[in-house]
């Protein structure tokens, strides 16, 4: 019997942040999928899972699976789930706990939880890593576009949520994994080992059913700001071979008709209309306070100095806005504050402030 791992040597707690990296640089893939590939990894997977060898369908975005699945109207939900749970219970968990079993938890706990996500939080801001988030960010840009089907789309997403989103397994798992295999040379199923990570480098989504599985090919771009959040300015920060695209600021996902408009050309006009509470919140935040006054009418509360109150007669946020205009005397430029709605002279707004 092979003895518990109780801790690490300095040589090992160095290569924690190598592996990290390795798997980090891995995320973004954006390069097509080679069928070929792809199709001996599925085929893997299945002989791994004990399931007979499935019809596979090629699709160059998930919007084409769920296309397909609306069309042909698959009945059988629970075949996928189960596919899927035995992927996750057989090959997924099998490994983990495979490892998990030969490292005290202390130690276990520790590489994970305070090392490998502490590096994601250093590299990236962990509240915002979770790029596979990517997976949720899709399937709204998906309802969007198929709006003339939100009727089926509620049934269709529950085959959906079975979905294998290989971005979220390279993170979340095999980063942890290939560390505890390679690095500390635990013992392993080879043969689960190598299915898992063959389908990771050879596919983009998977759908695993008992009979059948759709494959999507990974997005052609994929585009993250400085904090890892889903962004780009006037084009798609996702974007597949069959032209399916997604609009994301700093993470938040945008519709076509902001996301392809550089923000600098946002209008002020369109908050008089936008209902959404989180758009309006970055739509006020990027057009800015002094545009919004100039392009939207402004009553004036009250003045006091250089300071003017200000009111924008327009319900463009949940609750009234409220501004004080700060006028430089030097330069003549005025520079806006917001505060809040019930103060009643300009002065009670400079004592806000200050």
């Amino acid at each position: 019997m092979r003895e518990i791992i109780t801790g690490l040597t300095p040589q090992q707690q160095a290569l924690i942040s190598i592996y990290r990296e390795k798997w980090l640089n891995a995320i973004c893939l954006t390069r097509p999928i080679d069928r070929a590939e792809a199709t001996a990894a599925i085929q893997l997977v299945y002989q791994a899972l004990d399931l007979p060898q499935p019809k596979i369908l090629f699709f160059d975005s998930p919007l084409g699976i769920v296309k397909e699945i609306l069309e042909n109207s698959y009945p059988n939900n629970r075949s996928f789930e189960r596919a899927y749970n035995k992927f996750s219970r057989q090959i997924v968990n099998h490994l983990d706990l495979g490892i998990y079993d030969q490292v005290e938890e202390e130690v276990y706990y520790y590489i994970y939880e305070r090392e490998i996500n502490r590096l994601a939080f250093k590299m990236y801001g962990w509240e915002t890593w979770r790029v596979p988030d990517l997976w949720r960010k899709i399937w709204e840009g998906i309802c969007e576009v198929l709006i003339d089907h939100q009727d089926k789309l509620y049934s269709t997403f529950r085959f959906l949520e079975n979905c294998i989103d290989t971005i979220m397994i390279r993170d979340y798992k095999l980063c942890k994994i290939d560390f505890f295999i390679s690095a500390l040379n635990c013992h392993y199923d080879r043969e689960k080992w190598h299915a898992l990570t063959s389908l990771v480098r050879s596919c983009g989504f998977v759908l695993l059913g008992e009979q059948v599985c759709f494959v999507s090919d990974r997005p052609r771009k994929l585009s993250l700001d400085g904090s890892c959040h889903l962004h780009a300015e006037g084009e798609p920060a996702i974007k597949f071979a069959d032209g399916f695209r997604a609009y994301l600021y700093h993470g938040i996902r945008l519709p076509k008709k902001y996301g392809k408009v550089c923000p600098k050309e946002w209008r002020s006009q369109w908050l008089l209309s936008e209902e959404d509470d989180e758009l309006r919140r970055i739509l006020i935040q990027e057009i800015g306070y002094e545009k919004i006054c100039k392009e939207l009418q402004t009553i004036q509360l009250d003045c006091w100095g250089e300071c003017t109150l200000l009111k924008i007669d327009s319900d463009i946020d949940v609750i009234p806005v409220h501004l004080l205009g700060i006028s430089d005397p030097t330069t003549k430029k005025i520079r806006f504050c917001r505060v809040p709605p019930d103060l009643q002279t300009a002065k009670q707004a400079v004592e806000w402030i200050n």
